[in-house]
């Protein structure tokens, strides 16, 4: 898998901009568009951006890298990755070794 990048350097040519309403349905409803936003996100130009932002960062809502908020977090515990309730999850980064911009500028000494 691919580093993590700072989130506003991919999003932006994501297949799902513009889509909020197919990639965030409420809960509990709308299989279909949960279905159809994931096959979106299968041929999506920054899928292993996404990717990786949603391997150390929580993203409480929506549906990310082809994944729900579950499935996200199947998917970390299958790599042994356990992120705490820290906004976005730099923090575990930075405890985990990352020492990307983001964690440098925030956590850096």
């Amino acid at each position: 898998m691919k580093a993590a990048r700072p989130i506003h350097e991919w999003q932006d040519n994501a297949a799902c901009k513009g889509k909020t309403a197919l990639f965030f349905p409420e809960p509990g409803k709308n299989e279909n568009r949960t279905a159809r936003a994931k096959k979106i996100c299968r041929t999506c130009p920054v899928y292993e951006d996404c990717l990786a932002h949603v391997t150390y960062n929580i993203e409480r809502f929506g549906i990310w890298a082809g994944m729900n908020v579950k499935e996200r977090s199947k998917h970390r515990a299958k790599l042994g990755i356990k992120l705490s309730s820290v906004p976005n999850g730099y923090r575990t980064k930075w405890e985990s070794g990352c020492r990307c911009h983001i964690c440098v500028t925030e956590y850096g000494e």
